[in-house]
């Protein structure tokens, strides 16, 4: 054939995929040894057939459309991103596939090649993490990121209804420590277990209960209409119940509740705030009497006040220079040596001390006040670089430099300018630097954040994905948005001892990041054994207590550029 003559069919036969070359009717015209193996087809019966005989029927109408408008505006190329279907083998039985299609002219005829490749792996790990990111492995319940997901939905429903209340009820076992030291954590988990399943009982199928962590429960209660006369009786009811001993390996355990009760719209308008004032008034209730409920009250909420203050000291502490960096080492845990950090935010306030990073950064976000502040620890890293690479040109070669981002600092144009300013592009800041982002902020708008990050992509910069393997289920973003590095969230670590759940999550993150060829991080490594665990995974970077602590400019440069081993 010309087609033929015009391609090496042994290299096409080489490749790992299957390759499918087709005319613009559709018919396969060059198809390689890959795809009959794949498809379970011979070479001639494939030859002269159209592509969509290896499709689900209920796919092949809306693939000729797509395949024929392509053909007709191949400028658009519609199909040439990678699309994940479903392919049908001779045996009929059927696989998930990647697929995508490139145009190639050969002897001055237009055809399509198209790349197909089994992603069966990929998704039996997608739906591993799944579970395993949004289940609890004690109880079997939804975990927290999961009941966070059901919130958001609950509450933007419950935003176009007038008379609708949503609660959340926020509840532990009373004396569960106790109970652990009496009968050993078997018993313990076999007793959340139980505790879990009475709960379940005592609520509407509509409602949802997920566990939070210890020995924490939330419950979602949606749809309230009489007021708070429906949110008291399921309060009391589950008080009550859970008075009632347990029978855990035939021996009677008894245990108590209290329960914290936020309310929307009365008591927040958005679930993290639902869920962190349900804490609050949980406290209260254990603080007031055991085995009774409370409600949040802002009249009683000194957080709001105390928060204030924070803002107000906040805005005046660059101006202050009440705000400084320390470097975190990142370790390559191959060779043991230090090739990057993380740069991380401090601030002592003559007033208030030191304050806790998770506690100012949070106000600083929702005042507004973080790209003043992002665009400061921006031009301080590029100072310390700068210096680091006159004094160490060769050792800061390779060096990696990161900085956690916000939602708000990644759409600020002038946290964008910066980072494009000529003067980063000559001192190669932009090559070494790496923004850090959480799902979250990621998710938020995928489209914009793909669009913003390509642009700050092209300049050098790289991307990594913080707290991995806490926020959303679906791995889509990881193909659509130029991510180089995942870090794994340091909570994985440091629940101890680590269970065989706790690892797996590990491991299948690590292969995740293989597979996608993206470079994984383990966060929050405070002992050899993780050290261990870590390097039988094969994980290549890590960074944590165990290595060094977070250290000023100056000592980070002393310590790491003087001798770049570590332990």
């Amino acid at each position: 054939m010309v087609l033929e003559a015009g391609l090496s069919e042994r290299l096409v036969d080489d490749l790992p995929d299957a390759i499918v070359v087709i005319d613009r009717v559709g018919k396969m015209v060059l198809v390689n040894k890959q795809t009959e193996i794949f498809f379970g087809y011979q070479r001639h019966e494939l030859l002269g057939q159209v592509l969509e005989m290896l499709l689900p029927e209920r796919l092949r109408a809306v693939h000729v459309r797509h395949r024929e408008a392509y053909f007709i505006a191949p400028a658009r190329r519609s199909l040439g991103m990678h699309l994940n279907l479903f392919a049908r083998k001779k045996d009929g039985s059927e696989i998930p596939i990647d697929i995508s299609l490139s145009p190639i002219a050969i002897n001055h005829e237009f055809y399509a090649c198209a790349t197909i490749r089994d992603i069966t792996e990929q998704k039996k790990l997608h739906q591993k993490l799944h579970k395993l990111a949004f289940y609890d492995v004690v109880t079997g319940l939804p975990n927290r990121f999961y009941f966070h997901e059901e919130l958001v939905k609950a509450i933007e429903h419950a935003k176009n209804r007038t008379d609708v209340k949503i609660g959340v009820f926020y509840l532990d076992l009373d004396y569960f420590k106790k109970i652990n030291d009496m009968y050993g954590y078997e018993y313990g988990d076999l007793l959340l277990k139980a505790v879990g399943k009475r709960i379940r009982r005592l609520i509407r199928k509509k409602d949802f209960i997920a566990k939070q962590s210890g020995d924490e429960f939330t419950i979602l209660l949606r749809d309230t209409y009489d007021g708070l006369q429906h949110v008291d009786t399921v309060a009391k009811r589950l008080i009550h119940a859970l008075k009632k001993p347990f029978v855990v390996n035939n021996i009677s355990i008894e245990c108590s509740t209290s329960v914290g009760i936020a309310l929307f719209p009365t008591s927040a308008h958005s679930a993290d705030d639902m869920i962190k004032n349900a804490n609050i008034a949980l406290t209260r209730a254990k603080n007031h009497s055991k085995k009774s409920y409370s409600y949040f009250s802002e009249k009683t909420n000194k957080t709001f006040v105390k928060n204030m203050l924070i803002e107000n000291q906040l805005r005046d502490a660059i101006h202050n220079e009440e705000l400084s960096l320390v470097y975190q080492p990142i370790i390559d845990l191959r060779s043991k040596t230090i090739c990057g950090a993380e740069a991380l935010l401090r601030w002592k306030n003559k007033k208030l001390g030191n304050v806790m990073p998770k506690k100012f950064i949070a106000i600083a976000e929702e005042s507004g006040l973080m790209g003043k502040i992002g665009c400061w620890v921006i031009r301080e890293i590029r100072d310390d670089f700068i210096e680091w690479n006159e004094k160490y040109p060769k050792k800061i070669k390779n060096f990696m430099l990161s900085m956690n981002v916000s939602a708000g600092q990644l759409q600020d144009p002038d946290f964008r300018k910066l980072i494009a300013e000529k003067r980063n592009q000559r001192s190669t800041l932009c090559k070494h630097l790496i923004l850090e982002l959480t799902e979250t902020t990621l998710m938020r708008d995928i489209r914009m954040s793909a669009r913003i990050m390509r642009k700050i992509h092209s300049l050098g910069v790289r991307f990594a994905v913080d707290d991995f393997g806490t926020g959303y289920s679906s791995l889509y973003y990881l193909k659509k948005l130029p991510i180089d590095f995942l870090k794994i969230d340091q909570q994985f670590l440091q629940e101890l001892p680590l269970d065989k759940h706790t690892v797996q999550i590990i491991e299948a993150i690590i292969k995740l990041g293989e597979m996608l060829h993206i470079a994984v991080v383990a966060e929050g490594i405070s002992l050899p054994r993780h050290v261990v665990l870590l390097q039988k995974k094969q994980c290549p970077y890590g960074q944590g207590y165990y290595f060094s602590v977070p250290l000023p400019p100056a000592q980070f440069e002393e310590t790491v550029f003087a001798d770049k081993s570590a332990r």
